[in-house]
């Protein structure tokens, strides 16, 4: 015996399976968020912008565009978005040469801010599979 399902039916299911995808992902941040007791907020977006620089710092404070490219995906942040650090009137990075890219001293002020209010070990305290998955919505509200 064979089943046919209307066209229109599975478009249905797939649309509310959609809606229940993004539904669970709320929850589970809700849930990363419960174990971050005592955490502070912070939105998902300024941690894709800080903690990338943060990374160069670590990394000696002069990374390749490759390196840098890195440090951008592992926070979820799109490595085209990184020319956004090297535009305006206090840019966060420079480029010193054709294969290196360099964290200024405002990229620096940046990052130290960031320590301040959360601590030195704010960085290892990220939950990278929210903030790592770029469809996680920049404005969401975690703890650490």
């Amino acid at each position: 015996m064979k089943v046919q399902v209307p066209l229109d039916l599975l478009k249905e299911l797939v649309d509310r399976l959609s809606v229940l995808e993004q539904e669970m992902k709320a929850i589970r941040v809700k849930i990363n968020n419960l174990y971050a007791e005592g955490g502070k907020e912070i939105l998902v977006s300024t941690i894709r912008y800080v903690a990338p620089l943060a990374d160069v710092q670590r990394a000696g404070g002069v990374v390749t565009p490759l390196e840098l490219s890195w440090f951008c995906r592992k926070y979820g942040k799109n490595p085209k978005g990184a020319a956004g650090y090297f535009t305006g009137a206090r840019p966060s990075m420079r480029s010193i040469s054709e294969d290196q890219r360099a964290i200024t001293e405002d990229g620096l002020a940046r990052v130290r801010q960031i320590e301040a209010e959360y601590g030195e070990d704010w960085l290892d305290r990220i939950p990278l599979d929210v903030v790592g998955n770029p469809e996680v919505d920049g404005h969401t509200l975690i703890y650490i």
